[in-house]
């Protein structure tokens, strides 16, 4: 895997930093949500390559079967459906 590196040394380093953590970081909300933020903050690009990967090639995939088509009309919510009255 292209990305799959990248990932594992993110994670690597994420679960290290997280799993040592000062007194101070546990008992204090604040330096806690700072260790947590960087941590996943790591993860964030191998993460979205991944992501953005994925979904080029679901739409290519769905292009190949049978084309992608859109249409506002159906993505529209039905009101008529949305009144408990009318039930």
């Amino acid at each position: 895997m292209m990305f799959g590196e990248g990932l594992a040394r993110a994670l690597f380093s994420s679960m290290a930093r997280l799993f040592t953590l000062t007194r101070e970081e546990i008992y204090d909300p604040t330096k806690l949500f700072d260790v947590v933020l960087g941590a996943l903050s790591s993860l964030l690009l191998p993460l979205t390559l991944i992501l953005v990967v994925l979904f080029v090639a679901a739409l290519i995939g769905a292009a190949g079967v049978g084309g992608i088509s859109f249409s506002a009309e159906a993505a529209m919510p039905k009101l008529s459906k949305m009144n408990r009255l009318a039930a």
